[in-house]
């Protein structure tokens, strides 16, 4: 089921320009809404209907979360700012905790803005609070706003992702949401989002069905996402947006700290493999331990 999002006109605050500060806000939202609530034209989804997942799947060989060990340093309150461009610098190990937190999310949604060299990426992630349930759907959306974005590339194949001979459908930049869209909001997985290394995308990098240079922003980050034909035909999609600074959001757009979704996620893949019953339910088993 389609879900479409917001007008990306309307995803910041009235009045607001400026990036929102990593941890300035307390969280991912975890209230209820009457199972039938009629959405407005501002709420992310306009229905109250949640895709359902049709098989399990296994989370992996290994008794916890991979360790988060390619970066190193700047903890995640100790934001730097750029004296030259304003922008603050996205510590290293909050990318980290992101990769985490977006592990088995679904994706619903992906724009973007030339006009203000910005795009908007929303999920519904897996998350636990520290004492409590799981918040419901909408209590589990995240919305990551990209900043200074610099460059965006995509390859929409007919076929599974390792098909050297899938056919390559070009599409334009104003129709990624679209693209997206056609998928279903499948999950992503993989452990590693933000600033992979190079290699990961060598298989399609000269394979591109759209390469955009938004803007002449420094490409300090990289998200780089996929989907996957969940019925019907094959078809794969890979993404990359190339970005300086990011920010998040919640159901209603509030502002949200980034480290606690990220913490929110870590608890919730730790309390998977603990057999922890308030995350059961969403068709995700844990692998059995390595040897």
């Amino acid at each position: 089921m389609e879900l479409p999002g917001r007008p990306l006109e309307t995803h910041l605050p009235q009045g607001r320009s400026d990036p929102v500060p990593h941890d300035c806000a307390i969280g991912i939202l975890s209230r209820l809404r009457a199972p039938g609530h009629v959405y407005e034209s501002s709420d992310i989804w306009t229905s109250p209907d949640v895709p359902e997942r049709g098989s399990s799947r296994t989370a992996g060989a290994s008794s916890s979360i991979p360790p988060q060990t390619r970066r190193s340093g700047t903890p995640w309150l100790k934001c730097l700012v750029s004296c030259s461009t304003g922008i603050m610098v996205v510590p290293d190990d909050l990318l980290s905790g992101l990769d985490v937190a977006l592990n088995e999310a679904e994706w619903h949604n992906a724009r973007v803005r030339s006009d203000v060299s910005e795009a908007m990426l929303d999920f519904r992630v897996l998350a636990l609070p520290e004492v409590g349930p799981e918040p419901d759907a909408e209590g589990r959306v995240l919305r990551l706003r990209l900043i200074q974005v610099g460059r965006v590339a995509a390859s929409l194949r007919s076929g599974l992702w390792n098909d050297e001979e899938a056919a390559v459908e070009p599409f334009d930049l104003e129709d990624l949401n679209d693209v997206v869209h056609s998928f279903g909001a499948q999950p992503i997985y993989g452990w590693r989002f933000f600033d992979p290394p190079d290699e990961d995308w060598l298989h399609w990098r000269n394979r591109l069905s759209l390469d955009v240079r938004v803007s002449e922003a420094s490409d300090l980050h990289v998200i780089d996402l996929f989907q996957e034909s969940g019925a019907g035909p094959l078809r794969h999609l890979d993404l990359r947006i190339w970005f300086a600074d990011l920010a998040g959001y919640d159901f209603d757009n509030n502002p949200v700290s980034l480290s606690e979704a990220a913490e929110s996620g870590k608890r919730w893949w730790d309390a998977l493999y603990a057999g922890d019953e308030r995350v059961q339910g969403h068709g995700i088993v844990p692998g059995k331990p390595q040897s």
